[in-house]
């Protein structure tokens, strides 16, 4: 396997190469739109120098001087020879973060009614000064002696 295709098979190489086909980004946007941690992104940003598909750019505004990073040539025609890969690529992620999107939703709902559900069962009070605390689950009592 040559370090390209090494490269490519990488979390988050093709992410990196596809954003960058689109403008130059810096590290904080390309780590926004790509959900990997910013070590790794590090990493593929550096392997992707190294194998020479991106550069480092410096972008001066009135504030200050920024590093963005865009595709060299040889990024372009690999991002080229990979376009009949990049739409089905594309197109599955999308559906992959529908559905984390979609997982994330889920565990939101049952967390606030397991939580509401609680709330509504459990009745939590203070006896004799703090030494006793009585807790009430669905109208069954006990009593547990606090130790201080």
């Amino acid at each position: 396997m040559t370090d390209l295709n090494r490269f490519l098979a990488e979390r988050g190489a093709l992410d990196i190469l596809f954003r960058l086909a689109e403008k130059p980004l810096g590290f904080n946007e390309l780590k926004d739109s790509i959900n990997i941690s910013p070590n790794t992104l590090l990493t593929r940003i550096k392997e992707a120098t190294a194998l020479g598909l991106i550069e480092e750019t410096l972008v001066r505004t009135e504030r200050r001087s920024l590093i963005k990073y865009k595709l060299t040539n040889t990024g372009k025609k690999t991002i080229d020879e990979l376009g009949s890969i990049k739409k089905k690529y594309l197109e599955l992620k999308a559906e992959l973060d529908k559905i984390k999107n979609s997982e994330n939703e889920k565990e939101r709902e049952l967390e606030e009614i397991l939580s509401s559900k609680i709330r509504s069962n459990v009745s939590i009070s203070n006896v004799k000064g703090g030494r006793d605390v009585r807790i009430d689950v669905n109208s069954e009592s006990s009593t547990k002696q606090d130790k201080r």
